[in-house]
């Protein structure tokens, strides 16, 4: 369970690990540590590397050394956001734009040829790194391993798709680790295909974001989505990460739901599902539904999963092994129906976890679970845009 903390400086960010454990995480996903571009304004300059030290505006080397110390004392994890696909193009760091000192601190072989037509040969974020050259090889590799060795639990690899998905094994391949590194890209892409070409095993192995159910989830959501497009998945879960909203929403502008709401009905579906490993927007981590969803996860993991027949394009249900099932309203109206069956699930009573409320569920005369005591009633209600999380008691 991730939460991305993004741009926080990690002297701010230590003196909220306690809280971050308790609301259920496992691991905090840092923006890039690489020192950047100090001339750029907000958060673009992290993604403007100018080289492989540690060390920028978030915190220093050895800052980073004791948050991670920290972090363990909380049971947390550190995950590194990691660009190794291109490097500053500020013109007042390269004036000439000639890029000498980039070109001396790789010893003349950091830059790649300018091709176009391939998306291995682009130049959008700054001027590609060639990923061909060993020096190259070498000096990211050794960057990795000095931050496993300072006990980092794994890497986001920003603008995977734009890296050979071959040289990003060979990276990981080239890690010594005694422990489980935790290693997904940023493929930002509405395409399986592409996404699972980054979808690996070994050791460590390598997971992918997934962009493919973000996009699916956008449309679902909206107005005219519906919801029952979302019960096929897009990659193989068990190599995901399971993702709405993230900077690349909220700070940058590579993608939108329709409002905040959508986003947090988003993630709080994913939560609920319970596949993937999921990964939440810091500012959202304190919503209810979604602190809901992440109770909810971890009291149903290792529980399969299965859609109800009377989903509907606004109305969402998945029951959970056979003691937890969640309800999804995306539309702006409130949703009753007067009977819900439950094939599966035990009798008995079921807390939500949201506004904390007690339902029954009892057989019905098929000799199946039927909700029969809803407020004195059977079926279910719902209010607007709304989730609530159900766990028998």
């Amino acid at each position: 369970m991730i939460i991305q903390c993004f741009d926080v400086p990690l002297k701010e960010l230590t003196q909220r690990l306690e809280s971050i454990h308790n609301q259920g995480f496992t691991d905090i996903e840092l923006s890039p540590m690489q020192t950047h571009c100090s001339h750029l304004p907000k958060w673009y300059r992290l993604y403007q590397p100018c080289g492989t030290k540690i060390g920028n505006s978030i915190g220093s080397k050895t800052d980073l050394e004791k948050f991670i110390q920290n972090c363990n004392k909380h049971s947390l994890g550190v995950i590194i956001d990691i660009v190794l696909h291109h490097t500053t193009g500020c013109p007042v760091c390269n004036p000439t734009g000639t890029y000498r000192w980039f070109r001396t601190f790789l010893k003349n072989k950091f830059f790649g040829q300018q091709h176009h037509g391939s998306r291995f040969n682009c130049h959008d974020f700054g001027p590609r790194v060639d990923t061909d050259s060993k020096s190259v090889f070498k000096e990211q590799l050794a960057m990795l391993q000095t931050l496993v060795d300072m006990g980092v639990a794994g890497f986001r690899f920003d603008a995977a798709k734009h890296i050979s998905p071959q040289y990003l094994r060979k990276l990981l391949d080239g890690l010594r680790s005694d422990r489980f590194l935790l290693c997904y890209g940023e493929c930002l892409d509405g395409s399986p295909e592409i996404c699972s070409e980054y979808i690996s095993d070994g050791s460590p192995p390598m997971m992918a974001m997934d962009f493919p159910m973000v996009f699916r989830l956008i449309h679902a959501m909206g107005y005219d989505g519906d919801l029952r497009t979302l019960q096929e998945f897009t990659i193989p879960h068990h190599r995901s990460i399971a993702m709405a909203d993230c900077h690349d929403s909220k700070i940058g502008d590579s993608y939108h739901f329709g409002d905040d709401r959508d986003g947090i009905l988003a993630i709080s579906f994913l939560l609920g599902r319970g596949a993937g490993i999921p990964l939440v927007w810091a500012p959202f981590a304190n919503d209810p539904q979604v602190l809901s969803g992440i109770q909810f996860f971890r009291q149903c993991q290792g529980m399969d999963f299965r859609f109800h027949s009377g989903c509907t394009s606004n109305i969402l249900i998945i029951m959970r092994g056979d003691s937890g099932f969640f309800i999804l309203n995306k539309s702006n109206e409130w949703m009753e129906r007067e009977a819900l069956s439950l094939p599966g699930m035990r009798c008995g009573s079921y807390r939500e976890l949201i506004f904390n409320f007690e339902i029954g569920v009892g057989l019905g005369q098929d000799g199946s679970a039927w909700v029969d005591n809803w407020d004195g009633h059977g079926g279910f209600k719902i209010g607007p845009r709304q989730i609530l999380f159900f766990c028998h008691t």
